[in-house]
């Protein structure tokens, strides 16, 4: 037997260990083989011998092939169903590779333009926390004034940015309780004087992160814009949200729910420091353990 006659014929072995249909197959087609030539070997046919003989001869033929030819059919089928079966998984493994390739270019384009954006409203924050401010009050009430509406030029010394401000008020409001006066509320109260600036911003910071829910660079993003801003910014951002989601306007309700849910969320992942967190109201407090976010 020579080299290339003994490759074929281990790689003709091969293949029927690994597809056992087409063992039987040619057992099937060897076995009739055989039978024929049996059967012409034994009984001499020719071209004179009569029709009858012939039809015969084809019905017994016919009788003895077709529960092999059954047989045989029913395997190829039994071969042509786990095929498809087996090229049907490898379509679903490979779409399910596509769509998680799919899913993480879109998490990634989806993570740049959130986070471009949102680094432009941060900007635009730290800008508004940079305005200048000044605190006044008299023997009822505080009052604040920002540099809308006040010429710092003529009183250099009274110069405070917004963000200054928000840490006296904070350290204040740490050191509860407030005396339950005319004055003190009027104090608790400055945080939604001359804020109404920051609503929009809030709102869009909100909306922005809850249409990103699922990305995988989700908490990546807010742990960006979180250290951009001070913890000052995000505890007043807590208590303004609060408040619209407690007063909001008039067919804003779930939208206010959902701003406040998100920024409270946020800033109960990322507050490290919860000295910090007691500084909210009491109101607030209450509402975020209500959530079991505390």
């Amino acid at each position: 037997m020579s080299n290339n006659l003994k490759k074929t014929t281990n790689k003709i072995l091969k293949q029927l260990i690994k597809n056992p249909v087409i063992y039987f197959i040619f057992i099937a087609i060897f076995g009739c083989s055989i039978f024929v030539f049996e059967f012409f070997s034994i009984f001499n046919f020719n071209l004179n011998t009569p029709i009858e003989r012939w039809v015969a001869t084809a019905t017994y033929f016919s009788n003895v092939f077709s529960p092999i030819l059954l047989f045989v059919s029913i395997l190829l089928l039994y071969r042509t169903w786990k095929d498809s079966k087996e090229a049907l998984e490898v379509q679903k493994l490979e779409l399910i590779e596509t769509r998680i390739v799919l899913k993480e270019q879109s998490d990634t384009q989806s993570y740049s333009v959130f986070k471009e954006t949102l680094f432009q409203v941060i900007d635009q924050i730290k800008k508004l926390n940079d305005k200048k401010c000044k605190l006044k009050h008299d023997e009822r009430k505080w009052s604040i004034i920002t540099d809308d509406n006040f010429d710092f030029r003529s009183i250099k010394e009274s110069d405070m940015p917004f963000e200054t401000f928000l840490q006296a008020y904070f350290f204040e409001m740490r050191s509860k309780p407030l005396e339950n006066d005319e004055l003190s509320l009027s104090f608790k109260r400055l945080i939604f004087e001359g804020t109404n600036v920051y609503i929009e911003k809030i709102k869009t910071i909100a909306l922005l992160l809850s249409n990103i829910e699922g990305n995988r660079y989700k908490s990546i993003l807010e742990i960006s814009i979180f250290n951009k801003l001070t913890i000052f910014t995000w505890l007043m951002f807590v208590e303004i949200s609060f408040h619209l989601y407690k007063q909001p306007n008039k067919g804003e309700e779930i939208e206010a729910e959902l701003v406040f849910a998100v920024i409270a969320g946020l800033i109960c992942r990322q507050l490290k420091d919860v000295y910090w967190i007691d500084a909210l109201s009491d109101e607030v407090l209450l509402e975020l353990k209500a959530r079991k976010l505390l």
